[in-house]
């Protein structure tokens, strides 16, 4: 149900960014929306190789 919810919500922010009269402001937002994802997706890839490679020296240390 939650899920459901989220999409209309972002259904209608599409609806406005489409019908907004500023445009340039509406391509700025949604270029720093895509930056925030694509550094959020890099940050939590690097922090699972992190911890992945501390898992693996805890395991190697132990044996």
């Amino acid at each position: 149900m939650g899920k459901k919810n989220k999409a209309k919500i972002k259904m209608n922010h599409m609806k406005e960014y489409k019908y907004g009269d500023d445009r340039l402001r509406d391509y700025i937002g949604m270029s720093t929306g895509k930056l925030i994802t694509v550094t959020a997706i890099i940050t939590f890839l690097a922090s699972t190789v992190l911890y992945l490679s501390l898992a693996l020296g805890v395991v190697v240390l132990s044996t």
